[in-house]
């Protein structure tokens, strides 16, 4: 499941992100998975969470959803190449957390673009994330490297 957390719209690429979940006031995590799984996702969340199911989008709508993430989660647990949602998140600005596996620990960069947590690990993810989120600056800072990055690659 990929969850990512809203912010305000910047340029970027192209998207292929599909269905998603949205919070209501634009604020709360939303995630990108298929459509029955997130169907069968959304039921089991506690009722009165902020969040509603979007469905699948267009590419454009996709890439307002990525343009207004203020963070991306990526947690994978099993190995996967080069996936371009990283890439297009960077466009935006949008800093990423991924598992520290395969690949992506060599494209987003700790602290620099983006947090990294262990495989697995929902204890490293809320920790990695949390920390992110309550440090002043750090979110807007990683998505500016992000984004700088994008530039220069």
């Amino acid at each position: 499941m990929r969850l990512q957390v809203a912010r305000g719209p910047q340029n970027g690429a192209k998207s292929t992100l599909k269905p998603t979940l949205r919070a209501e006031n634009g604020r709360h995590p939303k995630s990108s998975v298929s459509t029955h799984a997130t169907a069968s996702v959304v039921q089991t969340f506690p009722k009165g969470l902020p969040i509603r199911f979007l469905g699948q989008l267009a590419a454009e709508q996709a890439q307002a959803e990525i343009a207004r993430a203020r963070l991306q989660i990526l947690p994978s647990e099993s190995f996967e190449g080069f996936t371009t949602v990283v890439r297009e998140a960077f466009a935006f600005g949008t800093p990423s957390a991924v598992s520290d596996l395969g690949p992506m620990p060599s494209i987003v960069t700790l602290g620099k673009s983006g947090i990294v947590f262990q495989p697995a690990n929902p204890q490293s993810l809320l920790q990695q994330v949390r920390t992110a989120w309550e440090t002043p600056g750090l979110l807007e800072t990683l998505g500016e490297n992000a984004r700088a990055e994008f530039e220069t690659k």
